[in-house]
């Protein structure tokens, strides 16, 4: 599955206004309006990508986590996890990294 950078810009900047608006870093007191749930997006009448916000305890720090889904079964097909969680670049790269490599 083959995205341009262009869409994966604004799956990225969806996510972050829904799941984490503030951009919050991890450090510090975790706001109000940062969600860690699973945020869901259709790629295509097939799959789902799905990217959720949570923090590693083996390397102590939050990651950003993409998957790709598959409708029917609800399985996961890929999966791709990406340093930062306040970083819109990161989350495109991983966007991409995981929908690029999926055939």
């Amino acid at each position: 599955m083959k995205l341009t950078r262009k869409h994966a810009e604004q799956i990225a900047n969806d996510f972050f206004k829904d799941m984490n608006p503030t951009f919050w870093n991890g450090h510090g007191d975790k706001p109000s309006t940062f969600d860690e749930r699973i945020w869901e997006c259709e790629l295509s009448e097939y799959d789902d990508l799905n990217i959720s916000l949570y923090y590693d305890d083996i390397e102590e720090e939050w990651v950003h986590c993409c998957e790709i889904v598959d409708k029917q079964s609800n399985e996961m097909i890929e999966i791709l996890t990406g340093y930062g969680i306040d970083s819109y670049l990161n989350l495109v790269d991983t966007i991409l990294d995981i929908c690029n490599t999926y055939d």
